[in-house]
């Protein structure tokens, strides 16, 4: 089983994320669509890399980003780091976090070389149900009396960050095709009983071509999120793609020979009952205990914390 399938239980719209833009060629279109124009063409894009995503700050406290890429400037040597952060929720910090990522990224390179370095570009993708209301600015952090702006803003650092709003763009009208599905995709997934949205708009894209990886997990994805659809209700929708449908039914196939299926369909109640331990703050039961019980038993352990969240929250 692959990462990104072990990953799915608990976080799949995360762990699809990941699984997507860590490919270079999907991580180089988006940044060549969605970085500043006058940038995109003085970038040596076939040298672009991804980096360990781990920082070990003094206090020896790990910081973990999600995506991290170096490229260099076609002009001279100098490097430009991609820090590409990944939410489902909109986090008003998140200009802090990327401050915090950016000095320990700035460290692990002054311990290797001398000044100056190459700027650090920040990315958010936002995926939520909410659209992105937070600031991009770190500045917005500070509060600066109005009188005494001209004076004190000198003092307060200040950088941007970029930011892609699933909720405030069309990706069907993006150039590139696989681009164009895994936005789609993602956007329709934050969205109550829009899976099959993505299906029938898929059907009708027949000059849409994807690669039997890519279909297998935008399916296995589509599966651990929507409960209520199976793999009949994705074919049935497809049914006029015939090469489409065509390699779905065989994946399906695959997965059944596999036995993933049943396994699909339990790794979505190990993520809801995951989260709702955590949420009440009981012990956390691990994957390889609910692995033990049946999907009846995982709904009914599900339907019982549910009761005792809202009984808290008193919803």
């Amino acid at each position: 089983m692959s990462d990104f399938e072990s990953q799915l239980a608990t976080q799949p719209h995360d762990a699809f994320f990941k699984a997507q833009f860590s490919k270079l060629d999907v991580a180089r279109a988006l940044f060549q669509s969605k970085l500043p124009p006058d940038l995109v063409p003085v970038i040596d894009w076939d040298d672009l890399k991804l980096e360990p995503v781990s920082f070990v700050k003094s206090s020896l406290k790990q910081l973990h980003s999600d995506l991290i890429f170096s490229v260099p400037l076609t002009s001279g040597r100098l490097q430009l780091s991609l820090i590409f952060e990944h939410q489902t929720s909109v986090d008003p910090l998140m200009p802090f976090r990327f401050g915090d990522y950016q000095l320990e990224y700035l460290r692990q390179e002054i311990a290797k070389s001398s000044p100056p370095f190459g700027p650090t570009l920040c990315l958010v993708i936002n995926q939520g149900p909410d659209s992105w209301t937070a600031s991009t600015q770190f500045s917005d952090l500070y509060q600066v009396p109005i009188d005494l702006k001209s004076t004190l803003s000198q003092f307060v650092p200040t950088f941007d960050h970029l930011l892609i709003d699933l909720t405030q763009i069309d990706p069907t009208t993006e150039n590139e095709p696989k681009l164009r599905i895994i936005l789609n995709l993602m956007k329709l997934a934050r969205l109550k009983d829009r899976i099959l949205d993505f299906y029938h708009w898929l059907d009708a894209e027949l000059t849409l071509q994807l690669e039997d990886q890519l279909l297998r997990e935008c399916l296995i994805y589509s599966l651990h999120i929507d409960q209520t659809i199976d793999f009949n209700a994705i074919c049935d929708t497809i049914q006029n793609n015939r090469e489409l449908s065509s390699k779905a039914m065989t994946i399906a196939q695959k997965l059944q020979e596999e036995g993933r299926q049943e396994g699909i369909a339990k790794g979505v109640w190990f993520g809801k009952i995951q989260t709702l331990q955590s949420l009440i703050q009981q012990p956390v039961s691990s994957t390889k205990t609910l692995q033990t019980l049946s999907e009846e038993q995982l709904k009914r352990q599900f339907q019982e914390l549910e009761t005792l969240y809202n009984a808290i929250h008193k919803l």
